[in-house]
């Protein structure tokens, strides 16, 4: 872990809390080195728990304080951010690779410059008033700096945490301290702070169109982003079967990192079973842990000081619920990790299939949810701050993967990576800065269809894209593969399904009633109904909300309060001891269940037989029409209409999929699909299929949500203004059933 506080004073009169490194060893580690220097306008600290001094001695004048991760020197780095030109250092930190946020304090100019990455996973945060400048890295230590060792909290900056556990807009708690933006050059001087964007990036989100060299050249970047980490000591990387750690996994594998495997499951599991396999193709060591099935049993629990520990290894920054340790020694132990990912595969799941038509108003009720628990006479700020951030050009597809990298990434993530930095350092290359402000221009369609992991991976090594995921496909192959030619590639990527799912107790969730932990969590929050938290939240309505069950939408929203309650009386002095105690929870064992929703693909496309002489089958899945002496129609299995074909199985199906796939010459348009249904061996309904066509072929598509009403079906093709002589093949043809 590093960080910095720079302090600029406007007025060199200005009184501080002069005692910086007590108060970093006091509130965060008692393992941390500090190095200051300061003149009459200026004090600049670095603070670290990786080295034993300072660093950076690259200049007697000035005080250089790098955070994060990088690929560069430090040192060029250094002197290309002290000799260029403003423009010139822009376009610089545009390109650097890696997750940081860079400072430097001039003491020669009395100046302090502040550069932030594009989605600020790196938080820099800043406190102004007519005599005083700070920018720094954690804003508690900032809070207790210009406030003379004492906390002054706003109460009035608290709702996005209340509601979604972590500070979703720009603010802290603490007064007058708020996030500086993203992707910004800061300037500090005598005449005050001074933000410049580096580039235009998000203006321009998700618009071109990428070629296969943009893919390539986007490729050669991501793998660049790997080389922050040194290739002198073994990796051991955990392999699942999704797509991110499979991404992780073939460029750390491509830049020859030496590398092992592991992966947690039942040897039945899919993610052991995916890995295992790809573990075996590259001849890499894979270790499998089995889960851990316990019985029955008894367990302590301190949910106060779990919330404690939390907020204060964040700095007040994310609720108690997050398994956020305490802040330790740093280990010297760095990794690789999949953090950010859904920023380049569409976002928030609950925008996925957004586009620039829908209700922007929907991110505002997402993240604003609960808001009835305010008192009726205060004013949301944060509400306030969501209908003016969706007050855009942008459509809500664009504005939610904003929202998610400034503020779920610069916010959320940077506040816990923060934390657990003081153990150990991983870095995701899909927040690498250059990464993702290229892989950030790509059109929203390629970016939620996962097309850039799809083009990436197949670049790296074209053999990972064959290989079966876990209960899932590439997202633009979900229901029907990409063009008919890779149908029987598309089939053999079937997804692997576990056949039973664990059922561990998780205490945390509140809405498991359990009375205990309902005890505890009604005693914290209804303990005083004078804390300032109930300034703004409506203490009434908090004691109805426990006069009932607890429903699961209010998990986070109760361990918000509870996680401000607790941060705000242990900085205030008001430690509620009575409230400090440990509960007994038990634990019910371990349960074991079958997987619901498993899906299961059949192949039909060599099912289809002419229903009578006026079509003839003329080799390799093509058929003819003969004559118009019959009905020209194409039927799935063999027997009668009224008999049920004994091929289909429908017994507990509860979804049912079909599609099949033509090519035609002529009369395109009129050809239909049917699908008769049977029960208990009777036909008992018949459907007509959607389809779509794109020049001489058709898709046939059908979906049924209540299949368990019938055990079989059959699919009846009509070529009813087929010219005599005219040829159609059968592509594929497959139904998905979901049980």
């Amino acid at each position: 872990m590093q960080g910095f506080i720079h302090i600029f004073k406007l007025n060199e009169k200005q009184i501080l809390q002069n005692d910086i490194e007590s108060l970093l060893k006091q509130y965060k580690s008692n393992n941390l080195f500090v190095h200051e220097e300061k003149n009459t306008k200026m004090h600049s600290v670095y603070f670290t728990n990786e080295y034993d001094n300072y660093p950076y001695p690259f200049s007697q004048d000035s005080v250089f304080t790098p955070v994060g991760i990088f690929t560069r020197d430090l040192y060029e780095i250094y002197k290309n951010l002290t000799e260029k030109s403003q423009p010139e250092k822009r376009q610089y930190v545009k390109n650097l690779e890696g997750q940081f946020a860079i400072g430097n304090a001039n003491f020669i100019k009395n100046e302090i410059e502040i550069f932030t990455h594009i989605a600020r996973i790196e938080t820099v945060y800043y406190y102004t008033s007519d005599n005083l400048i700070v920018v720094g890295t954690d804003p508690l230590i900032m809070g207790l700096i210009v406030y003379r060792g004492n906390i002054e909290f706003d109460v009035e900056s608290m709702y996005s945490f209340i509601l979604n556990g972590y500070y979703a807009d720009d603010l802290t708690p603490y007064k007058n301290i708020k996030a500086l933006p993203a992707n910004n050059h800061i300037i500090v001087n005598q005449n005050g702070l001074h933000t410049h964007e580096l580039d235009d990036i998000y203006s321009n989100l998700l618009d071109l169109e990428y070629s296969k060299k943009d893919y390539d050249n986007l490729t050669d970047t991501f793998l660049n982003a790997f080389n922050t980490q040194n290739k002198d000591k073994k990796f051991n990387l955990a392999l699942t079967g999704g797509k991110d750690s499979r991404l992780i996994f073939a460029a750390m594998n491509s830049k020859n990192f030496n590398l092992s495997v592991f992966t947690n499951g039942f040897d039945d599991n899919p993610d052991v079973v995916i890995a295992k396999k790809i573990a075996n193709m590259y001849e890499i060591n894979h270790k499998v842990t089995g889960p851990k099935i316990s019985d029955e049993n008894t367990i302590k629990v301190n949910i106060y000081q779990k919330i404690k520990r939390v907020m204060l290894a964040t700095s007040g920054l994310v609720y108690g619920y997050e398994n956020v340790g305490a802040l330790g020694k740093f280990s010297g132990h760095k990794s690789f990790d999949g953090v950010g990912a859904e920023l380049v595969k569409g976002g928030f799941a609950a925008f996925i299939h957004s586009d620039d038509k829908s209700e922007k108003q929907k991110l505002v009720k997402v993240f604003n949810k609960h808001h009835q628990y305010f008192k009726s006479n205060v004013d949301n700020t944060f509400e306030n701050f969501l209908n003016n951030f969706i007050d855009s050009e942008h459509g809500l597809h664009k504005l939610q993967i904003l929202y998610s990298l400034i503020y779920r990434s610069g916010r959320l993530t940077s506040a816990a990576k923060n934390a657990s930095n003081y153990s150990r350092q991983s870095h995701s290359p899909f927040l690498d800065n250059k990464f993702l402000r290229e892989a950030l221009k790509i059109n929203y369609t390629d970016n939620k269809n996962e097309e850039i992991h799809y083009q990436i991976m197949k670049r790296i090594d074209k053999r990972l894209i064959d290989i079966p995921f876990g209960k899932d496909r590439w997202r633009v192959e979900r229901s029907k593969p990409l063009f008919a030619a890779d149908y029987k590639n598309w089939f053999s990527r079937e997804p692997y399904y576990p056949n039973n799912v664990l059922g561990n107790y998780n205490w945390r969730n509140i809405q498991n009633n359990n009375p205990e932990v309902i005890k505890q969590f009604k005693n914290i929050l209804l303990s005083n109904p004078n804390h300032l938290i109930y300034d703004i939240v409506d203490y009434k309505k908090i004691k109805l909300l426990f006069s009932k069950p607890i429903k699961a939408g209010y998990m986070r929203f109760i361990w918000s309060l509870a996680s401000v309650i607790i941060f705000v009386n242990e900085l205030d002095g008001k430690s509620a001891q009575s409230l400090n105690r440990n509960i007994q929870i038990k634990l019910p064992s371990t349960s074991i269940s079958t997987y619901k929703n498993k899906k299961k693909i059949l192949d039909v496309s060599r099912n289809f037989l002419p229903l009578n002489k006026s079509i003839e089958e003329v080799g390799d899945n093509k058929f003819s029409i003969k004559n118009h002496d019959y009905n020209r129609i194409l039927k799935s299995f063999k027997g009668n209409f009224s008999d049920s074909p004994t091929e289909v199985n429908l017994k507990d199906a509860k979804k049912l999929n079909i599609h099949v796939h033509l090519t035609l010459l002529n009369n395109i348009e009129d050809v239909k699909m049917q699908i008769l249904y049977y029960k208990n061996g009777k036909r008992s309904h018949h459907y007509f299929a959607d389809k779509t066509v794109d020049n001489n072929q058709v898709e046939f598509y059908s979906e049924l949500n209540n299949s368990k009403e019938f055990d079989s079906f059959r699919i009846l093709l009509y070529f009813t203004k087929a010219k005599v002589d005219e040829t159609f093949k059968v592509n594929y043809a497959f139904y998905e059933i979901t049980y």
